[in-house]
């Protein structure tokens, strides 16, 4: 009994073991956007920063006017950065786990917004080409509308993070 005890515990002993060596290796399961977060995830900081939240895989992307981005496919979201800037400065993603508290979030119809009477319209395009879209912002997140639903969420200050939003993929 005593042996077979001692076997269990060097067996947990390596599994907890292992499941602390591979640290990095899976991404976070916070689906959350908050005011100041996505998936956890904050703006201003470096690329190492991200890979625990959002997973290991990921290509790095150089972009015009000094633009590169961190994609990470499997989350679907994009983190960038600006050339001569320590940190990220926005995070934007379209994937429809995602949600706030409110559960609003990409793919979420464009109703759901009436959850935040604070959003304020920022960015209009499409009137002439029937394919109308809209950014909202509310704090620091950035709310991407076509076609009666919200497509994408973005996290950034900016108005560089309002074209940014305009730039992901409409949710899936």
């Amino acid at each position: 009994m005593r042996r077979l005890l001692l076997a269990l515990c060097a067996i947990a002993a390596l599994a907890v073991s292992a499941a602390t060596a591979s640290g990095g290796s899976s991404a976070s399961t916070d689906w959350s956007i908050m005011s100041t977060s996505i998936g956890g995830a904050h703006l201003g900081q470096p690329k190492s920063y991200y890979r625990p939240l959002f997973g290991p895989s990921y290509r790095m992307e150089f972009l015009e006017n000094g633009f590169s981005r961190m994609t990470f496919a499997k989350r679907r979201v994009y983190v960038y950065y600006r050339k001569g800037t320590a940190g990220a400065i926005a995070i934007v993603t379209w994937h429809r786990k995602y949600r706030t508290p409110e559960h609003v979030g990409p793919c979420s119809p464009v109703d759901a917004l009436a959850t935040y009477p604070t959003a304020k319209k920022v960015f209009s395009s499409g009137a002439s080409s029937g394919n109308q879209g809209a950014v909202y912002r509310l704090h620091q997140l950035l709310f991407r509308v076509e076609k009666k639903r919200i497509i994408s969420v973005a996290l950034g200050p900016s108005r560089r993070a309002i074209f940014l939003a305009t730039t992901a993929p409409a949710c899936r």
